[in-house]
């Protein structure tokens, strides 16, 4: 019983699982960050813009450019969100397969990409892909090696 204390329920709208996790995180440990999407989004992009920094001291072979099957689902709308400001830390993302465009997880999506071996629906597998599942919980990435085939 006394782990049992008052609560409070909020709605915080469509969201991933990750970010979900994050808010409960925030609202359990007030020191871990804001408990909003806007501060998942600052606690992320900040990490990666360490992550970019941290490469500074090794010759760059970085190329800022990802497509992403977002499998119909709710990760196409956090990443729409995040757009621009991922465009500006050196990230520019092209969504495919975003909510509303399909059935969730049906011929895309990271279980899909993983299962079949094979780039998802409305994927032209030139260039460097992650896949997420429906609820963005899971990510694969993968390219093509040309004519050496499907790069998992």
């Amino acid at each position: 019983v006394g782990v049992l204390r008052p609560t409070h329920v909020r709605s915080v709208g469509v969201v991933t699982t990750p970010q979900l996790h994050y808010i409960v995180r925030c609202e359990n440990d007030p020191s871990y960050g804001v408990p909003t999407i806007g501060g998942y989004e600052e606690k992320l992009l900040e990490a990666f813009g360490k992550l970019l920094s941290s490469g500074a001291r090794s010759p760059r072979r970085y190329k800022g450019t990802v497509n992403v099957d977002c499998a119909c689902g709710v990760g196409s709308i956090a990443l729409s969100n995040m757009e621009e400001r991922l465009s500006a830390v050196g990230l520019v993302v092209n969504l495919v397969n975003r909510v509303g465009e399909g059935v969730l997880n049906e011929g895309c999506g990271a279980d899909f990409v993983k299962t079949k071996q094979r780039a998802p629906a409305k994927a032209d597998v030139m260039g460097r892909w992650a896949s997420f599942d429906g609820d963005a919980d899971r990510i694969v990435y993968f390219f093509s090696k040309g004519q050496d085939g499907f790069c998992l």
